[in-house]
């Protein structure tokens, strides 16, 4: 239990510090970027950094957390090694996997604190600095699926503006009817649309029959429909940015009839897997101890766990663009990288306890 504490709080600590370090630094950068917008927005110069910083400081921290927690653990392991204690440990009968186990109260930790930020934390201040319209979040949602929404609704189909949050009315609404053949046979266009549970109210209507060539206009219509339009705003919104209940209701509602659930799918277990890469991070750097501890040099320490980890959050970012392009499966996507990463933290210590076990004989 001593044992099990000391190397928790020695490891907790570093990688506090090289969080904070990492994310100040990069929220250096970030403000430089934003300031401009920040100083014209109204409310004080210094109230503004300050309420930019707490918004973005959940987004930072869920990119920046892997690497902080393998600078972290490297650092750890570094002053174990150059205390000689790591040597003590295994001496008095710990093995390099024993001290691996004895880390899960941190990793869980870390495993337990990202998914809880990625969830609760990054989808709501990401939406807030985006209604905020300030440095890497201005102009919104541009570039990410156009400026409208194609809704498929019992018999129609309906273009909807992207929808912000709590708005409820919009400029611009189309609908196309269909017979049950599938064909189009009526067209329904609205200046203006106020959202009401249960109806629509569309004003400046026209509609026209196709093949007809004739339109009517009226000045008030109302669309009785049971589409949510809360679920509309959700779906709207990148995966990413999207609570994990809520993508897996968009994903069993197959997408609200607005989107296909491909990107939610491979969110989902982005946001599973994903969180684990922190807590393999640190006993990646564990796994790596005993061998070069044996070559005598932290700097090999370092080279290795560096050029590891940063190998395979590259390798699971490619995996992860080629999930949401369509081009592999979402769960060989994200599972897999992580999976081969624990395979080789299990594997690195049981080879070397065999090896001693081997020599024993």
């Amino acid at each position: 239990m001593v044992l099990t504490l000391y190397l928790n709080r020695m490891v907790l600590l570093r990688v506090a510090v090289a969080t904070t370090a990492v994310i100040l630094f990069a929220l250096l950068f970030d403000l430089l970027d934003a300031s401009d917008d920040l100083l014209r927005r109204e409310g004080g110069a210094l109230a503004n950094f300050a309420r930019y910083f707490v918004l973005r400081f959940p987004s930072l921290f869920t990119e920046i957390l892997p690497f902080a927690a393998l600078l972290g653990a490297l650092f750890a392991a570094a002053d174990l090694m150059r205390n000689s204690e790591l040597t003590i440990f295994w001496a008095s009968g710990v093995s390099p996997l024993g001290i691996i186990l004895r880390l899960l109260p941190i990793c869980l930790l870390l495993f337990g604190i990202k998914l809880v930020n990625d969830d609760q934390l990054v989808p709501d201040t990401v939406q807030s600095l985006r209604a905020w319209d300030v440095g890497h979040f201005r102009g919104g949602l541009q570039g990410f699926g156009g400026d409208h929404l194609w809704l498929d609704y019992d018999d129609r189909f309906i273009r909807l503006p992207r929808l912000e949050p709590d708005q409820m009315e919009a400029d611009g609404i189309v609908m196309l009817g269909r017979d049950d053949a599938g064909n189009l046979v009526e067209r329904i266009a609205a200046e203006r649309v106020v959202f009401t549970p249960g109806a629509w109210q569309l004003f400046e209507v026209e509609r026209g029959r196709v093949g007809e060539g004739r339109f009517t206009r009226e000045p008030v219509w109302v669309f009785e429909n049971t589409i949510d339009v809360d679920r509309i705003r959700t779906v709207a919104r990148p995966p990413q940015e999207v609570a994990l209940f809520d993508l897996i209701d968009i994903v069993r509602s197959d997408g609200y009839g607005v989107v296909t659930t491909q990107g939610h799918v491979t969110a989902i277990y982005h946001r599973l897997f994903g969180s684990a890469l922190p807590m393999l991070m640190i006993m990646l750097t564990f796994a790596y101890a005993r061998r070069v501890t044996r070559q005598g040099g932290i700097a090999t320490l370092f080279l290795k766990g560096i050029v590891t980890g940063f190998s395979f959050v590259i390798l699971s970012g490619v995996m992860l663009a080629l999930a949401e392009a369509g081009f592999i499966g979402p769960f060989v996507a994200t599972a897999g990288p992580i999976l081969l990463l624990a395979s080789l933290v299990v594997l690195l210590p049981l080879k070397d306890e065999r090896r001693h076990w081997l020599r024993r004989r």
